[in-house]
């Protein structure tokens, strides 16, 4: 699967969530009352983040179901944009950084033209290969498309930032996860001061922000 699994992350782990991490600031007021919405939405009978999506896309209904959690139309507005920042969105192929034309040409000849289906139809090995074999295509190419399109299923992990990333030896989620901010920010800067002339100083916050996201990607890849 290449996005998140909403219904596989509870109101609990979601307010878990929203109380410990740096939010950006047009969302922090989403902590003064989420432990009491989450507690009136689970008394109505939802408990997971994919029951909360679908109960807020309806947004014609926010003035009633605003009273009913005791807050106001705005907060809704605010609650239902981050719930979605879980849900990742595909990339063209041609939007990532250092994938070679050919690559590129190659896999769009049999329909792959998104991160999205790059991920579903490459992740499990024996696939891979095959569509390697078929391509004509190194291994090790299609692999490092692969893991860039693992990358940006990240929330706010770019093109651009997904190449750096894999520069320095953070190839998915999984990496992401195991590898702590400040080896990240240190990482990158050094990274890019010798490769672009530029020291891009990741901020802390930025690093984790990303980091909360890595937990709840499905990990289908297989090495």
């Amino acid at each position: 699967m290449y996005a998140a699994d909403l219904s596989a992350i509870s109101l609990d782990d979601f307010e878990r969530t929203l109380l410990s991490v740096e939010l950006i600031p047009s969302r922090r007021v989403l902590r003064d009352r989420i432990s009491d919405v989450c507690r009136r939405l689970r008394d109505r009978g939802v408990d997971d983040l994919e029951g909360s999506r679908l109960l807020l896309r309806d947004k014609g209904g926010y003035p009633e179901l605003a009273i009913e959690l005791g807050v106001d139309v705005e907060y809704l507005t605010l609650l239902s944009r981050e719930i979605n920042s879980y849900r990742t969105r595909p990339l063209a192929l041609a939007r990532l950084a250092g994938l070679p034309s050919e690559t590129l040409e190659a896999l769009e000849s049999v329909g792959i033209h998104t991160t999205e289906d790059l991920y579903e139809r490459a992740a499990g090995k024996r696939h891979r290969r095959k569509l390697a074999e078929a391509l004509d295509l190194p291994k090790e190419r299609l692999m490092y498309a692969l893991e860039l399109s693992d990358l940006v299923r990240i929330t706010g992990v770019g093109p651009a930032s997904a190449h750096v990333l894999h520069e320095i030896g953070i190839h998915g989620p999984r990496d992401y996860l195991a590898t702590d901010s400040a080896t990240i920010q240190q990482r990158y800067a050094d990274h890019t001061e010798a490769t672009l002339g530029r020291r891009e100083v990741l901020g802390i916050a930025d690093i984790d922000y990303c980091r909360r996201y890595c937990t709840a990607l499905p990990d289908d890849i297989e090495r």
